[in-house]
């Protein structure tokens, strides 16, 4: 083993180690980083949650993301052909590639519903902050109508228990929440603007009335929605761009696409710690409740949020560290991004809170009265409470731009794993018609992905979220493990690691904590 196997044909490589860091990152800050792990803290002891999620942090995620990336860095295959080193269980690669397609699938409608918002941004009033839309019914009240009402009445601002969006329905795959979609999204009395009352939120009609213009359930799905439609077509149009030369392509787009959600991210942070209220809802957000350490569910879900905010088992990392120089030290890598990634989601739990905590403000309520998570989150609460400060177009321009660059280059990964194992199954077909591949693929899942714009559309995407990665990705994980440390052996992936990253004693540490 003193030098790299042969490869099937020669492979690119990155064309400078910066953007091979930046995709990685991109990567793993993903929307799941901005709407799904602020809540989990908060509902999970706040300050205490970091806990058992640096635990599983330390001990299972960073491990795990560098095996990968070891892997894929010293083999320069892709996850369908790394898997040569044990042949037996090559099945992994091939789930590696049907989770990653499944999820390519659907993702992609996220970006387009925040590609139709960032279009409705661009005039005089933003149209979920008003009332006087087709799309609109009569139980529809907006904030600017209700804040004198608010500020005149705190006694009717208990929700019974259930946050705003009724999170007692709330999905932990994605961070999806199901009460959403229920009509009876306020209930009881005469007021639109009391919180129990059958008032709907401007915000909230806009989502279900003009975005989803959703059916009853799965068994109506009604028709192809054609704004929705262009916008996912765009979305795919964009993937297609990006990715048509491999890493050749990606490896620029990065430069923009993963810097630019943080200085998005720092630039609506400083907006919100300036607004009354911002410090109530940051408090909220971290003051630790540390009796919460002593429930498993806690534990349990810290460890998930760890596996699938730093995306190992996809096949990602393997697929973009297979394009590294072999002398690459993947360890430093590996150790630089996952803390970044987490860094990120702390971060963003930040500017998240402080415009609820504005909101919750604004309503003369508690912060718990306005959180939610996943699309609840990123398209009706924050849309909301943005749409009331000075310069409302600006701010939701900036929220929207920075989920879709957070969105593409999750989705840039995705799309990458399925193209890259075409090539390396059939390099002397492919590897000269890279651009034709990636068009084929993008223009497959665009087809094959249609019934998402349709008016029961967010019904099928329940499924998906829901079925797709719940049980294939652990599986995965713990699969990658035991051929790694079991199969393949201990020592020949030690010696693996040593070479590609010069140092045994930190290794030591992290195989270990693997096995």
């Amino acid at each position: 083993m003193d030098a790299p196997p042969p490869k099937l044909m020669e492979k690119k490589q990155w064309g400078r180690k910066v953007e091979f860091l930046l995709s990685l990152a991109g990567y793993s800050v993903g929307l799941g980083n901005l709407w799904r792990f602020p809540y989990l803290c908060r509902r999970n002891g706040g300050g205490a949650f970091l806990i058992p999620f640096f635990v599983f942090l330390m001990t299972c995620g960073m491990p795990l993301f560098f095996l990968e990336c070891v892997i894929g860095q010293y083999s320069g295959k892709g996850p369908l052909h790394v898997w040569s080193v044990s042949p037996l269980f090559s099945g992994i690669g091939f789930a590696m590639n049907v989770v990653s397609c499944m999820c390519a699938l659907y993702y992609n409608i996220i970006i387009a519903w925040a590609l139709y918002y960032f279009g409705h941004v661009f005039t005089r009033h933003l149209p979920w902050s008003t009332c006087d839309n087709a799309w609109n019914t009569e139980n529809c009240y907006t904030m600017d109508g209700c804040r004198a009402h608010w500020a005149n009445s705190s006694a009717s601002t208990s929700l019974n228990g259930h946050s705003l969006l009724g999170l007692d329905g709330y999905n932990d795959t994605l961070g999806y929440n199901v009460s959403l979609y229920d009509n009876s999204s306020f209930h009881g009395a005469l007021n639109k603007c009391d919180k129990n009352s059958t008032g709907v939120s401007s915000a909230e009609e806009f989502w279900r009335g003009s975005v989803l213009r959703m059916t009853g359930g799965l068994h109506d799905m009604g028709y192809v929605q054609w704004e929705l439609m262009l916008c996912f077509f765009a979305a795919w149009l964009f993937i297609f761009f990006c990715l048509m030369k491999g890493v050749e392509t990606l490896g620029k787009v990065v430069y923009v696409t993963a810097t630019l959600p943080y200085v998005l991210l720092t630039a609506i942070l400083i907006r919100g710690v300036t607004l009354p209220g911002a410090y109530e809802g940051i408090i909220y957000y971290l003051t630790p409740s540390f009796g919460h350490l002593l429930k498993p569910q806690v534990w349990i879900e810290a460890g998930v949020q760890v596996f699938y905010s730093l995306g190992p088992a996809w096949g990602t990392l393997i697929t973009m560290s297979s394009h590294n120089k072999f002398s690459n030290n993947c360890l430093r890598d590996s150790v630089f991004i996952t803390l970044l990634g987490e860094a990120t989601s702390i971060y963003g739990g930040l500017a998240v809170f402080s415009v609820l905590g504005y909101m919750a403000s604004v309503r003369d309520t508690g912060v718990e009265d306005v959180v939610a998570s996943g699309p609840g989150l990123g398209f009706i609460v924050y849309p909301e409470a943005l749409a009331m400060l000075p310069l409302p177009q600006l701010w939701a321009a900036l929220f929207f731009l920075m989920l879709l660059a957070v969105g593409v280059d999750t989705q840039f990964g995705m799309v990458e794993i399925m193209c890259s194992s075409i090539v390396e199954s059939f390099p002397h077909f492919w590897h000269k018609r890279r651009i034709l591949l990636t068009g084929i693929i993008c223009f497959c899942f665009f087809l094959v992905g249609l019934p998402l714009t349709m008016n029961g559309g967010i019904y099928v995407f329940q499924l998906f979220d829901w079925y797709s990665t719940s049980f294939g990705l652990p599986l995965i994980g713990v699969m990658e493990c035991v051929v790694l440390g079991w199969i393949y052996g201990e020592s020949s992936c030690r010696e693996l690691c040593i070479k590609a990253t010069q140092s045994l004693a930190t290794f030591s540490v992290l195989f270990l904590s693997v096995n």
